[in-house]
């Protein structure tokens, strides 16, 4: 089953708190995009690579930590799946015993078909790049520049 299609997203509040819910198929490119336009609504952090699919780094519970932050799947509030018998069940945090067992499930279990995120308050970032940075420097100083900023990414050409 193809969910490339499946990208549309819904915006409320639940529990006074701003969510969105989103279909399979989205991509972080598509679902910063569809938040910016909101009027005073933020993702709280990002993976590194936006073209990633969110329920997938979802349900493998491996993208947007940091020192300050917890990952993204933290930030779950609800979802829809249907397991292997076709059953379809709607899992809350607050109400569904094993929410994060269930959640976290490297689509073993079934297929989700749709997932609610708290949103934030909007706030700005601002980004610095530094190229060729080496490594003795990086290292030397590597306490001060892992707390220094909220979010952080390195990458390499090895």
């Amino acid at each position: 089953m193809c969910l490339e299609k499946m990208t549309n997203t819904h915006f409320s509040t639940s529990a006074n708190e701003p969510v969105v819910r989103f279909e399979p198929g989205i991509t972080y490119s598509k679902l910063i995009k569809a938040v910016a336009e909101q009027p005073d609504l933020a993702i709280q952090n990002l993976p590194s690579l936006p073209h990633i699919n969110v329920v997938g780094s979802m349900i493998t519970a491996t993208h947007g930590s940091g020192h300050k932050y917890q990952i993204l799947t933290s930030r779950v509030t609800e979802f829809d799946i249907v397991y292997a018998d076709g059953t379809l069940r709607t899992l809350n945090h607050k109400s569904s015993p094993d929410f994060w067992n269930h959640l976290i499930n490297f689509g073993a279990i079934g297929v989700i078909t749709s997932m609610t995120m708290k949103l934030e308050p909007k706030f700005m970032v601002n980004k610095s790049i530094y190229q060729d940075l080496k490594w003795d420097r990086l290292f030397s100083n590597f306490d001060d520049v892992m707390h220094r900023q909220d979010f952080l990414s390195f990458f390499t050409t090895w």
